[in-house]
C-alpha cells in the first residue's frame, strides 16, 4: 500500500517536540497499511513504545496531532461550494440478558458495551 499521503497529512503535526513528528508519520503509515490490526500488531513493539511516549507527552494533544490533516482537509474542501459532513451518533442499548461479558463504557459501571 502506498502511504506517501501520510507524510502530507501528518508532517505538519504540531508536537511539543518536533523530533516526534517522524515517529508520528511512521506510526500512522503502519496503521494505514495494516488497519485491520491492533496498534501493537500493526506497528510492532518499537513503534508502539514510541506511540506511548508521544501520547504521554504533556504537550501532545489531539488537535496538535491532527493539525496537518485538518489544514489539508480544509484545503481540499475549499474547491467545493458545499461540503456535507456525516456524523455517526449511533447509540447501542443492550438488554440485561445480553450484557454478560461486556465491559464498561466510558468508565461507567452502569453502562456496558
Amino acid at each position: 500500500m502506498d502511504t506517501a499521503w501520510v507524510v502530507g497529512e501528518m508532517s505538519a503535526a504540531e508536537m511539543g517536540d518536533a523530533r516526534q513528528v517522524p515517529s508520528v508519520v511512521r506510526i500512522v503509515s503502519a496503521l494505514a497499511a495494516r488497519h485491520d490490526l491492533s496498534l501493537t500488531a500493526a506497528c510492532g513493539n518499537g513503534l508502539r513504545q514510541a506511540a506511548h511516549r508521544i501520547f504521554e507527552h504533556e504537550e501532545t494533544s489531539v488537535n496538535g496531532l491532527a493539525a496537518g490533516h485538518f489544514a489539508n482537509t480544509a484545503q481540499r474542501c475549499a474547491e467545493f461550494p458545499v461540503v456535507l459532513v456525516a456524523q455517526d451518533t449511533t447509540v447501542f442499548s443492550y438488554r440485561q440478558s445480553q450484557m454478560e461479558g461486556l465491559g464498561p463504557v466510558c468508565g461507567s459501571k452502569r453502562t456496558q458495551g
